[in-house]
């Protein structure tokens, strides 16, 4: 790993760092951020917001990074988890007893492009249903959502997808959109709520150059989120 940070002779982090850092872009540039990281082997769910227990005692506002990493729901690699977080009855249903051979990491034919979007689906709702369960109460009718910690989800602006299994899917945002839907009277205000897509899958790659090239990062994860200046 030395011998690689010399020739690099530059920053290095590790892919959860590294999407911290463009998610705390993302939340000085709009405010509350959420991104779900839909990869091969796990999927990530990170949260900024405020920290509104500061905002009680009239303290300095910080925002509050929280991170679940869910390796059982990993589309690719770890499928087999994931299947069975599903139901492999319901999955045979869909697919045939002989889906494992659907699983690829480039699906191409529509059998396996079919097979990769419901795992995605699957892994975007259950990631995200853990990350606010662990991080959140309801209130006794079950229809209510209050922070546990002074970390307000309620606020979202931002609901970001990024990862390799969502990003290569041919209509990943409508993926994500339909995953969080059932949530979004509960979790969310959709009023002020965007759902966008990372569809050149780069915020691992910005987040490194945030603090040394900001506004030139901030201008790629744009453009890769369809968003205009």
């Amino acid at each position: 790993m030395q011998g690689v940070l010399q020739i690099l002779n530059c920053r290095v982090l590790p892919t959860t760092s590294a999407i911290i850092q463009a998610a705390r872009l993302i939340y000085e540039e709009v405010g509350n951020v959420l991104v779900l990281n839909v990869g091969s082997v796990s999927t990530d769910v990170y949260s900024v917001t405020l920290d509104t227990d500061n905002q009680k005692l009239n303290l300095k506002l910080e925002p509050v990074v929280q991170l679940t990493v869910e390796e059982d729901l990993g589309v690719f690699k770890n499928a087999l988890a994931l299947v069975k977080c599903i139901g492999e009855n319901r999955i045979k249903e869909h697919h045939g007893q002989e889906w494992e051979r659907l699983l690829k990491t480039r699906p191409e034919t529509p059998e396996e492009i079919a097979l990769s979007a419901e795992l995605t689906a699957a892994a975007v709702t259950i990631a995200l249903q853990r990350h606010i369960a662990r991080f959140c109460k309801y209130n006794g009718t079950g229809k209510k959502v209050t922070s546990a910690k002074g970390w307000d989800l309620t606020q979202i602006r931002w609901i970001v997808g990024t990862g390799v299994a969502l990003t290569q899917q041919p209509n990943g945002l409508e993926i994500m959109r339909e995953s969080i839907k059932g949530m979004l009277d509960a979790l969310f205000s959709k009023e002020s709520i965007a759902m966008l897509l990372d569809k050149e899958c780069i915020m691992e790659s910005l987040g490194v150059l945030t603090t040394t090239f900001r506004q030139g990062a901030w201008q790629l994860l744009r453009e890769s989120f369809g968003v205009e200046n």
